[in-house]
């Protein structure tokens, strides 16, 4: 009875032995795969954090894309505007307020030739409110709507013939008291003889109606 009982704890012994260390097999083999499976779920996270980051910086490039194109529009936009703007004064008549322009014309007044192109509305009414506004100021206006041979004119030409000094005066206040209002004004300058506006040729054009003309000639072209 010893024997077989020493014998039965030598075998229940091997047999512990044999399953702890089966046992310890299989505790291996899980960790390794555990150790695997953590390994494939840090790498699947590292891709996932690069590709939320290279999809973050897509969304920030579209929105820089976005806020630069909303600025070259908001730019356009101005630009536009400012195009607008000035078409619209281009098409708008000219304006004349002759109580700006009478107290600085008034103590030059004198004999004038006012020249324009009596076929064109725009011109002849601005010429006709500028006849009006050199009358109440004490100048003696000649006006004589009609197109000048050899005449290609932008804004407004003053010239004088001759050489008198206070001629010259006259045609300097004229020409200032017109730019003042915001108009385009060449001169003054010697009659017939001045290239203006990149060389086109100011024909001396006659002025009829009178036996002699005035030393000064005023002469309006486009806007």
């Amino acid at each position: 009875m010893a024997i077989s009982g020493v014998v039965g704890e030598w075998i229940a012994d091997i047999v512990d032995f044999m399953l702890s260390e089966h046992l310890e097999t299989i505790s291996d083999k899980e960790l390794a795969k555990v150790t695997l499976d953590t390994q494939h779920l840090a790498t699947e996270e590292a891709e996932a954090r690069r590709a939320i980051t290279a999809a973050n910086e897509q969304v920030a490039s579209a929105q820089r894309d976005a806020a630069n194109a909303n600025a070259r529009a908001k730019e356009a936009e101005s630009h536009t505007a400012e195009v607008e703007l000035e078409l619209a004064k281009y098409k708008a008549p000219r304006m004349l307020n002759c109580e700006h322009v009478k107290p600085l014309i008034a103590p030059f007044a004198g004999r004038i030739d006012v020249v324009t192109d009596a076929s064109n509305p725009e011109f002849l009414n601005f010429t006709n409110a500028l006849l009006n506004c050199l009358g109440q100021s004490g100048w003696d206006p000649n006006p004589n709507n009609s197109k000048e041979v050899q005449r290609s004119l932008s804004g407004i030409l003053v010239e004088v013939v001759g050489n008198d000094p206070q001629v010259l005066k006259a045609a300097n206040a004229l020409g200032s008291a017109l730019k003042l209002e915001g108009l385009e004004v060449h001169g003054p300058v010697p009659a017939g003889v001045s290239p203006i506006n990149g060389g086109a040729f100011m024909g001396a054009g006659p002025v009829s109606g009178r036996a002699n003309n005035a030393p000064i000639k005023l002469s309006v072209g486009t806007k």
